[in-house]
């Protein structure tokens, strides 16, 4: 059970992570694609 809790704790630490990063790289090269 402990294992299980883990790995959910581990997916949503990636999801959020991968979100966070694709945010950041969308507002950096945003004003790059309108320039």
């Amino acid at each position: 059970m402990g294992y299980i809790f883990f790995d959910q704790y581990v997916m949503i630490r990636k999801h959020n992570f991968v979100c966070i990063f694709l945010e950041m790289r969308h507002t950096v090269s945003f004003p790059t694609i309108e320039d």
